[in-house]
C-alpha cells in the first residue's frame, strides 16, 4: 500500500516554525477504498508506517507534529504510543464527545500531551473540551471579518487565559499582521510566501553578493572565473564554502584547499546547486533557517522529479533552481520581481516564479505540484502528476528522499 504525507509549517509571532501539521493519505484517489472505507484503519496504517518505520523524528525533528485523531483512535489510547514531546493531539470539530471520550482526552492531558481543538466553532460538543485545550485553531477562511476574528479570541481569552490561539488559512501578509495585532499566538497558511513590499529599502551587501551569484548561476553557460571573483570578495563566505566542500557530505579523498580547486571539482551541475545552497545559508537570518530547510526540500523534490519522467530530464538544473527561488523572496524580504530584475534567468524560470496559473510552463507545473503536495491538495497533485507524465505512487517516495537529503545538508 502507498502512503502520502504533507507537512504544513506552523509559525509563531516571530515567524519561527514551532511545529508541522502532518496531513496523511493512503493514496491519491478513492482515499479509503483500500481499507474498507474505514478512516480509523486508514489513520492507524499511516501512523504505523510513518512513525514506526520511517520515524517521527524524520518528519518533525526538534519540532512537534500536529496530528488529527478520530474519536475511536482516542478511545483506544493510540496517541499514548507516541512521545508526548513530539506530537500535539488535534481534536476534530465534528467529534462526538461522550463521557468515555472526555475521560480519554483528560488522560492525555494528565500525561502531558498538548491538546489542540481543530477548526474551532462554538458548538456544544466542543465547549466541554475548552478546559482541556492548550491550542484553539480558528479558520480564517470561515471567520473572515476582523470583527469576528477579534470577538472569538476575546471571548475565549477571558475564561481561558492560558490557552494559545492559532490562526489557520492565513493567506496573506495582511492576514498575518491582523491576526498578530488581535493577539493570535500561532499562524498557519500561505502568508509566508510573499514578503510585504517596503519601498526605499537598501539591499545589504551580503545580499548583493547573493544576487550577483544567482545572476551567474542562472546563466546557461557558467563563467567559473566570474563566480570565483564574486565569492572571494567575502572572506567569511569563502571559508564557509571550503568547510562545506571538505565535509563528509562530498567525500573527497584529499582536502580541497582553494576556491578555484573547489569550483573545478564540482562540475557545472553540482556547482549550480552548491552555490545556491551555500548562498541560501549565507544570507539566511537565524529566524529563517527552518524556511531554508523547507525550500531545500522543495528544490530537491523538483530536481528528483526529473529522474521519474522523460519529459523532465532536460530541465533538471532549472527545476532545482526554480524550487529554491520560489521562497527566497521571503528570506531576503525582497519581492521576487525585484530579485529577478537584478539577476539573469531564462523566460521559462521567470514565468514559473511570477505566474502561478501558467499551465503551459513545465517548471511552474512542477512547482505547483510540490505546493499542492505541501498542503495536501491531493486531487490537484494527481492531476498535475498525470499531465507531466509522473506516476503518482512515486511522489511520496520522492518527497521523503528530498527530506532525507536536506537533513544531511543541515548536518
Amino acid at each position: 500500500m502507498d502512503y502520502f504525507i504533507a507537512r504544513q509549517p506552523v509559525f509563531n509571532k516571530k515567524k519561527n516554525v514551532i511545529g508541522y501539521e502532518l496531513l496523511f493519505r493512503n493514496g491519491f484517489k478513492n482515499f479509503f477504498n483500500a481499507i474498507s472505507s474505514d478512516p480509523d484503519s486508514a489513520t492507524m496504517e499511516v501512523i504505523e508506517h510513518y512513525f514506526f518505520q520511517v520515524g517521527l523524528f524524520n518528519l518533525v525533528r526538534d519540532k512537534r507534529g500536529f496530528i488529527n485523531f478520530t474519536k475511536n483512535i482516542i478511545e483506544k489510547e493510540i496517541p499514548l504510543l507516541l512521545p508526548n514531546d513530539k506530537i500535539i493531539v488535534e481534536i476534530p470539530k465534528d467529534i462526538d464527545v461522550d463521557e468515555k471520550t472526555l475521560q480519554k482526552i483528560k488522560k492525555l492531558k494528565e500525561k502531558k500531551y498538548l491538546i489542540s481543538l481543530d477548526n474551532f466553532v462554538f458548538q456544544k460538543n466542543l465547549l466541554k473540551l475548552l478546559d482541556l485545550a492548550d491550542i484553539i485553531k480558528i479558520d480564517f477562511l470561515i471567520v473572515q471579518s476582523e470583527k469576528e476574528r477579534k470577538e472569538v479570541i476575546e471571548t475565549l481569552k477571558i475564561k481561558y487565559p492560558n490557552c494559545k490561539f492559532l490562526a489557520e488559512k492565513v493567506e496573506t501578509i495582511e492576514d498575518f499582521e491582523t491576526a498578530n495585532k488581535l493577539g493570535y499566538n500561532y499562524f498557519q497558511g500561505f502568508f509566508f510566501s510573499k514578503p510585504k513590499i517596503i519601498t526605499g529599502k537598501q539591499i545589504p551587501q551580503n545580499r548583493l553578493i547573493f544576487l550577483q551569484l544567482m545572476k551567474e548561476i542562472g546563466k546557461e553557460d557558467l563563467d567559473f572565473d566570474k563566480i570565483y571573483d564574486i565569492i572571494k570578495k567575502d572572506v567569511g563566505l569563502s571559508v564557509k564554502l571550503l568547510k562545506y566542500i571538505n565535509s563528509p557530505f562530498f567525500g573527497f579523498r584529499n582536502e580541497v584547499k582553494s576556491l578555484k580547486h573547489a569550483l573545478a571539482l564540482l562540475g557545472e551541475h553540482e556547482l549550480k546547486k552548491w552555490v545556491s545552497l551555500v548562498m541560501l545559508f549565507g544570507v539566511t537570518p537565524q529566524k529563517h533557517l527552518e524556511m531554508s530547510r523547507f525550500l531545500l526540500v522543495r528544490a530537491r523534490f523538483m530536481e528528483l522529479l526529473s529522474n521519474f519522467s522523460n519529459n523532465l530530464k532536460m530541465f533538471q538544473d532549472q527545476l532545482f533552481f526554480t524550487g529554491l527561488m520560489s521562497g527566497v523572496d521571503v528570506i531576503l524580504q525582497i519581492p521576487i520581481e525585484d530579485i529577478l530584475n537584478e539577476i539573469s534567468v531564462s523566460n521559462l524560470i521567470e514565468n514559473a516564479l511570477v505566474s502561478p496559473d501558467c499551465k503551459d510552463n513545465i517548471l511552474r507545473q512542477c512547482l505547483n505540484l510540490i505546493l499542492y503536495y505541501e498542503n495536501a491538495l491531493w486531487d490537484d497533485v494527481d492531476e498535475i502528476a498525470s499531465n507531466i507524465g509522473l506516476n503518482s505512487n512515486d511522489i511520496a517516495n520522492i518527497y521523503m528522499k528530498a527530506t532525507e537529503w536536506t537533513d544531511k545538508i543541515f548536518q
